[in-house]
């Protein structure tokens, strides 16, 4: 079913909050998938140190293990931690690192994101048609928005990596994405509003990850 363009939403964090304590997580696949249970401290800073503790009787009585970070794949932009191996039936597992906050591009209005992968021709002897391998993998956005305030050139010029999320409707799972400011654009009109215009892509967390939907 169609969505109406003016239920899109755009937001936008920069700034780290420390967990104060190791946060609880929900057990998403038994024993292997586990998420930060409040959606508040989902997003985890792009490249502070991120600690996954297991407790493998989950009842406290014991102390919890630092997990070896070689034995999961840990997920920045959605809080979640999953392990190679299933952890023990009862087992608890908290994370503890950097948190990030969103909050709405205010006066945002347009929003444009891509995600292109770079084929390279891999073309040989006998074939009839252009054989393509995929090469490196990208994603750009940009942003227009009535202009507000310098706050977004000056995380520009900070050289910020920002958490980017884009809502084809504030109910839906949003594409996340760790970006840059290409650039930021502002114009004005005798007969308009003052306008800006963000060019923004793509770069790797400390995990290599760049993006993420939900």
């Amino acid at each position: 079913m169609a969505i109406a363009g003016r239920k899109s939403l755009v937001k936008i964090a920069g700034t780290p909050v420390s967990m104060a304590v190791p946060e609880p997580t929900t057990e998403l696949q038994e024993g292997i998938k586990y998420q930060i249970t409040d959606p508040t401290k989902r997003i985890l800073a792009p490249n502070a140190p991120v600690t996954v503790y297991v407790d493998a009787d989950g009842a406290g009585a014991g102390t919890p293990t630092v997990a070896d970070p070689s034995t999961y794949t840990l997920n920045r932009l959605t809080g979640t931690v999953t392990f190679d191996s299933a952890q023990p039936l009862d087992a608890a597992i908290t994370i503890q690192g950097d948190y990030l906050t969103t909050a709405t591009a205010a006066e945002s209005y347009e929003y444009t994101w891509t995600i292109e992968a770079d084929n390279q021709d891999a073309t040989r002897f006998q074939d009839s048609f252009v054989r393509r391998e995929q090469g490196l993998l990208d994603v750009t956005a940009e942003l227009s928005k009535w202009y507000v305030d310098s706050s977004l050139y000056d995380l520009l010029d900070q050289d910020k990596i920002l958490v980017v999320e884009f809502y084809s409707d504030s109910a839906s799972n949003p594409l996340r994405a760790w970006m840059k400011i290409g650039s930021d654009e502002i114009g004005s009109a005798v007969d308009g509003l003052v306008e800006e215009a963000l060019e923004l892509e793509g770069t790797p967390d400390a995990d290599r990850r760049v993006v993420s939907r939900g």
